[in-house]
């Protein structure tokens, strides 16, 4: 029952996995506020020995830091690090190679005198850039992992990060996912679950009455004697040990059913189905005119009709014709697809002209990035412009071993306000055409991939007298565009411009 919809289940809540979950997030406030009076208490009466990541729960301990503790356990299953100076890291037990999934260097270090290396001891003290020499006699096979990650300029701190989440930042619905990740390999995920049962356009008690069928949960006679009640396990109409596949199919009046319905590409009766494999093949009827109903298909209906047919037999002696049941079967479809229809309203898309960036005070600063996702390869470009709209200066650079368009878009900005800071410009207006680094970039929001370049960014702009960010539109920013693009293809030269 707890299993996801798409795994066969009916996606309830798995209370246990869930109060892990919760708690996991209780140990990731301990991590992130160690300073709070909470952590203070806890940190000090259990953590003097280890730190909180690696702390045994001794057997004295009470009750809520064993469920904290249980909870961490869960939260290193997703933690990383983000690499900022790289002073708290090790390189051999800590997991900070990807920000996508836990990865430690796997294998014995190359020395003794490189079991305490930490990712610092692999950057250049002088650029904040990856010591090539160090990495490739250390880390040969995680070079190119490696690059991807950019250190931070001004020396932040390396922060753990929740790698489920873009954000960084830990929550109870992906935690919940990694702790029923264990589980969801019991059902075979080769039945179309969404497709013959979820997506159905029939009512919830349609769609839970056909899992339940293929389930093996619907009370039939063979069902309830295999369970151990006494009851009939024949069927009433013909004698025959009554399944599921007997009762919608092989029984003869199910029989008669199938064959007087106008649709076509009917299941055939002298053909042995389990239950799924039946409803994958009545997912491939279609309704003839007669039916007069558009996406509903009729066979769940035939089912729950002969269902209900089967019980009024069985509890009151009574039962309907074939043709009063496709009746009564094509009545009910058609009263739910009318019920349910939504009127589409139709009107003409609105022309929505870009609106122009209004002037500021200062120079507009336009960046953008330029992103080849086969090599991983960036282009950055900006331009200085001032306010009669003249071009007084720009820029572009290109980085190697990049994870993502977003990531070349901030690294524009940054070396665009490096340019500002070297050239003493005290008042900049950075107009970039992407809205999720504008919006990361007006919140003190950040993402783990983005957090040392989002830093540095906060650190240059502080040392503006004042700065905005704005989004802008692309047909507005063609001159950082094709700057950036310039850059990406001549990579050889680290920078150029005018």
């Amino acid at each position: 029952l707890t299993l996801p919809k798409n795994l066969g289940g009916l996606g309830f809540r798995d209370i246990e996995c869930f109060n892990q979950a919760l708690l996991a997030k209780l140990a990731w406030r301990l991590i992130k506020e160690p300073q709070s009076l909470l952590g203070q208490i806890l940190f000090g009466k259990y953590c003097i020995s280890a730190p909180f990541l690696d702390c045994h729960c001794p057997s004295s301990a009470s009750h809520g830091w064993r469920g904290i503790i249980w909870g961490r356990d869960l939260l290193q299953r997703g933690l990383g690090w983000s690499v900022g100076n790289g002073a708290q890291i090790e390189v051999w037990s800590d997991p900070w190679i990807s920000l996508s999934e836990p990865i430690t260097p796997i294998g014995p270090p190359p020395s003794l005198e490189s079991k305490r290396l930490m990712v610092s001891d692999l950057i250049l003290p002088d650029s904040n850039e990856w010591n090539l020499e160090v990495i490739r006699h250390h880390l040969p096979l995680y070079e190119d992992s490696i690059l991807q990650l950019i250190p931070s300029s001004f020396n932040k701190q390396d922060e753990l990060v929740w790698l489920p989440e873009t954000s960084g930042e830990y929550s109870v619905k992906s935690g919940y996912a990694i702790a029923r990740k264990s589980q969801q390999n019991m059902m075979d995920p080769t039945f179309p679950w969404r497709k013959c049962i979820w997506n159905l356009h029939t009512p919830p008690k349609i769609q839970s009455f056909l899992w339940r069928s293929v389930n093996g949960a619907l009370p039939v006679g063979h069902t309830l004697r295999v369970r151990g009640l006494h009851a009939e396990a024949k069927c009433k109409r013909c004698g025959e040990i009554e399944t599921p596949v007997h009762l919608f199919l092989k029984c003869p009046f199910a029989a008669r059913v199938w064959e007087t319905v106008p649709a076509m590409y009917k299941p055939s009766i002298d053909t042995e189905f389990t239950m799924r494999e039946l409803l994958v093949n009545n997912s491939r009827m279609v309704n003839l005119p007669p039916t007069g109903l558009g996406r509903s298909p009729i066979y769940p209906w035939l089912y729950w009709h002969l269902w209900k047919n089967r019980n009024r037999l069985v509890f009151e002696g009574k039962s309907c014709t074939v043709q009063e049941l496709i009746l009564k079967a094509l009545t009910d479809a058609r009263n739910w697809e009318e019920a349910t229809q939504m009127e589409k309203r139709t009107s003409p898309p609105l022309r929505v002209r870009p609106a122009l960036s209004p002037m500021l005070p200062g120079l507009r600063c336009y960046t953008d990035g330029a992103w080849d996702p086969v090599s991983g390869h960036s282009g950055q470009g900006w331009a200085f412009i001032d306010s009669t709209g003249a071009t007084i200066r720009h820029q572009s650079c290109n980085r190697l071993h990049v994870a993502a368009p977003i990531v070349a878009e901030a690294l524009a900005v940054k070396a665009a306000l490096i340019d500002a800071v070297s050239n003493d410009f005290s008042q900049i207006n950075i107009l970039s055409d992407s809205k999720s680094l504008v919006n990361l970039l007006n919140s003190s929001t950040s993402t783990a991939l983005l957090q040392s370049v989002l830093f540095d960014i906060r650190v240059l702009s502080c040392r503006l007298d004042s700065i905005t960010f704005s989004f802008v539109p692309r047909l507005e920013n063609v001159v950082a565009d094709s700057l950036a693009k310039a850059a990406l293809s001549h990579s050889v030269s680290p920078l150029f411009g005018g």
